[in-house]
């Protein structure tokens, strides 16, 4: 089938399943009055009328959609949001909701620009050079641009606070070591120097201190070094291998990934290590934690129906759920700073590109478009809260 074929099917299914929930007349007659007020150019009456619509008829999709671009011209941008979700909702495989997706992004990107002076980026891992390097886009897969270029593999981005540097991994001098540089490529600084390897570093919310795992006693566990390398304490002394995870959000907390009972399961500790606390108690593997940046969940990737996907519980080990449920493994990479969004690694086109995921809806957006794997994507730390 061709991409216009599809789109065409897409359109009919859309098509059929509104005629077979025909709203009233009544519900009719005052969406057509709404389109034809925002053709006029009067939005405000338009909204009257298409919630007069709603009101008759909540499963009324078009007038959600409608009601949805009129309070973007009235500058009501989450209640526009709120549309456009319902529209997902109602109609997830539509042409509707696919753009309701992108106009949700373009929401946010403004007030995003307004409060931290320029739009949420992604950092991630890529194998379209000669070698893996570390790259980075906008939230719309747009304006990609090369961080790194080295004849050592470079990868394991991770966002200082402020966004303006990068720590990541490099084996630029012969093992995997922790480095730390300007976004614009400028100051360069090697953070960890030891024989064994350094990995998955993670920057404090005070922008202070980078938690990483490293075998340089043997086992992996988990370290803190100071951002400029200077001090570095041991936070983890299992008998197994101690992976690191995310920082809480308020910095009080690490979670990490540790296979102490034999499986791979998700721990939090406190942030000098002690008191670990196994959150989930089943037998299924999981994967790398990510906290939630507003707080109330940790999320990680776990095997499901014999795919990888993403589900997130609550910090007391309650309300386990999974949040994706397809056919393909979706590897989380990050959860965005408002909680709403989330980056995974999926081979839904064989290769494994980068997503974007509303986690409400699930509505998907692929990001990237690489012949080779690309992984390991992180939104920018920078939030409103720290300018």
């Amino acid at each position: 089938m061709t991409r216009s074929s599809a789109i065409i099917l897409t359109a009919l299914v859309f098509a059929a399943t509104m005629a077979l929930a025909e709203p009233p007349q009544e519900a009719v007659q005052h969406y057509e009055k709404g389109l034809a007020l925002k053709r006029s150019g009067r939005p405000a009456k338009a909204a009257v009328e298409l919630r007069a619509a709603i009101k008759l008829d909540r499963k009324y999709t078009q007038a959600h959609y409608a009601l949805a671009w009129v309070y973007r011209q009235l500058g009501k941008d989450e209640e526009a949001i709120e549309q456009f979700r319902e529209v997902i909702r109602q109609a997830p495989h539509s042409p509707e909701a696919v753009e309701s997706a992108r106009a949700i992004e373009r929401i946010r990107l403004g007030p995003e620009a307004r409060a931290t002076g320029g739009p949420e980026r992604i950092a991630f891992a890529s194998t379209r050079g000669q070698n893996t390097d570390i790259y980075a886009m906008d939230v719309t897969g747009s304006g990609l641009v090369r961080l790194t270029s080295h004849p050592a593999a470079d990868d394991s981005p991770s966002w200082s606070p402020d966004g303006q540097r990068l720590a990541f991994v490099s084996e630029r001098d012969g093992n995997r070591e922790i480095y730390t540089v300007k976004i614009n490529g400028s100051e360069l600084q090697r953070v960890t120097d030891n024989a064994a390897a350094d990995d998955h570093p993670v920057w404090s919310p005070d922008g202070k201190w980078i938690a990483f795992e490293s075998n340089r006693e043997g086992k992996v566990n988990v370290y803190v070094i100071a951002a400029d390398g200077s001090t570095i304490r041991r936070l983890t002394y299992s008998a197994s291998d101690d992976w690191m995870g995310d920082w809480s959000p308020d910095g009080s907390r690490i979670a990490t990934l540790s296979n102490r009972d034999g499986v791979n399961k998700v721990y939090v500790m406190n942030a000098d290590g002690t008191y670990p606390e196994r959150l989930v108690e089943n037998s299924v593997p999981e994967g790398r934690p990510v906290w939630d940046p507003t707080g109330p969940y940790i999320y990680f990737t776990w095997n499901f129906e014999r795919n990888q996907q993403v589900c997130r519980v609550g910090l007391d080990g309650r309300e386990l759920a999974n949040v994706t449920r397809s056919p393909y493994n979706e590897r989380l990479c990050d959860i965005s700073r408002d909680g709403r969004r989330m980056l995974v690694a999926s081979n839904r086109q064989n290769d494994e590109e980068i997503y974007l995921i509303e986690i409400d809806t699930g509505a998907a957006r692929r990001l990237t478009f690489n012949p080779g794997p690309d992984g390991q994507a992180v939104f920018t730390g920078l939030s409103p809260e720290r300018p």
